[in-house]
């Protein structure tokens, strides 16, 4: 059995922080090239974190300063492609995908769960439980670090979007898709225990 963990949350919530991590810790992160993007990444073939199984990230991962990794070649290649590739590569090692848009295609996500779990794979949405306050804190500081700290912070769009993604995690509820709630802080930690 494999699993495809969707990672969630809103902008500044740690997705990408915690996927990092992951693939830091892995004893081999093999960058998968993409064939149609000039030499960047369609993902890595994480090997070490868990015995007997790799994982694979989607998205591009090379530049800290970038975020919105697995949103990136869902921006390049749409939602087919994404849907396809994640059905491909979970008959392979269990899969990671994270951003932000992916939380509204649930259509997407309710035909994949449909597809993979007959064949006894699992599918799980993983939402961050970053606060508000410590999203504001994490916007600021990637500003800081690309050295746009006098870009203002829209507050209303932050709080909007959290009630949001709180909004969509009830409706994939009703959908049948299996919901979890991650500590912000230790997400990493805690995604890996579940594909251990």
């Amino acid at each position: 059995m494999s699993l495809v963990i969707n990672v969630r949350g809103g902008t500044g919530s740690g997705k990408s922080t915690a996927v990092r991590h992951l693939l830091r810790n892995a004893a081999l992160a093999e960058r998968i090239s993409d064939p149609w993007a000039e030499g960047r990444p369609l993902g890595y073939r994480a090997t070490g974190l868990v015995e007997y199984c790799d994982i694979y990230v989607v998205g591009d991962y090379d530049d800290e300063m970038r975020t919105a990794g697995g949103e990136d070649v869902r921006r390049r290649y749409g939602t087919p492609y994404v849907f396809d590739l994640l059905n491909e590569l979970v008959e392979h090692g269990h899969v990671l995908i994270e951003g932000r848009t992916y939380n509204t295609i649930i259509t997407m996500w309710r035909r994949l769960h449909e597809v993979i779990v007959p064949r006894g794979h699992e599918l799980i949405m993983a939402t961050l439980d970053t606060s508000v306050n410590q999203r504001v804190a994490n916007i600021r500081a990637r500003r800081n670090l690309r050295q746009q700290a006098d870009r203002p912070i829209e507050l209303d769009a932050v709080r909007a979007e959290a009630r949001g993604i709180d909004s969509m995690q009830r409706t994939q509820r009703r959908a049948g898709l299996e919901c979890r709630v991650v500590p912000w802080a230790s997400a990493s930690d805690v995604i890996l225990g579940w594909l251990r």
